[in-house]
């Protein structure tokens, strides 16, 4: 099948084209306390902006803490995040190369599907079929203390909060999940 590819000037303006999230599902195995992710999203190749061909790599950036393109660095992740920055050493350009065999997902040779190995937590990534890259599977669990330790990269800001009510006797964790969609832009 055709890689799918997207502009960013549509999107910003009429929200069109944008990448498909298929499925976003999360559950608590109350065995363990672990959340359990599963993201499907649309396969990417490369992006546009302004119609002008697709000429940019294009991720995904999967964590508790939203990118920010203005400030954040596709090299440097979070500690949840769905990257681990010891595979972005190389050339900048190399961190958009997309694998044309599924197999090829989660290679570190294709740093826009990278190894997902998260400081804490576990991620992995696979393509939903063996024939083609239509449709990339992330699934992801953490445990108690594994969202807790979620920091950005720097390793200053957490992104998930604890409340304990002794009067209850409960103790609650509370953060937010984000799918980022990040291209370079020259």
């Amino acid at each position: 099948s055709e890689i799918a590819t997207f502009d960013w000037g549509e999107l910003m303006t009429s929200g069109a084209a944008k990448p498909e999230v298929v499925m976003v599902d999360m559950s608590v195995d109350e065995t363990d306390l672990s959340l359990n992710i599963e993201v499907q999203l649309t396969f990417e190749g490369r992006s546009s902006a302004d119609n002008e061909g697709a000429v940019y790599g294009t991720t995904y950036v999967l964590d508790f803490e939203d990118f920010d393109a203005h400030s954040d660095s596709i090299a440097q992740p979070g500690t949840c995040q769905n990257r681990n920055a010891d595979d972005f050493t190389g050339a900048f350009d190399t961190f958009w190369e997309y694998p044309l065999i599924p197999s090829d997902i989660g290679s570190a040779s294709y740093l826009a599907y990278p190894p997902p190995n998260a400081v804490n937590g576990e991620w992995s990534v696979e393509a939903d079929s063996a024939d083609e890259c239509g449709v990339v599977v992330y699934t992801g669990k953490f445990a108690w203390n594994d969202l807790v330790a979620c920091r950005n990269y720097g390793l200053t800001t957490s992104y998930v909060t604890t409340t304990d009510d002794d009067v209850a006797g409960k103790l609650s964790l509370q953060g937010t999940f984000y799918v980022n969609v990040v291209s370079p832009y020259a």
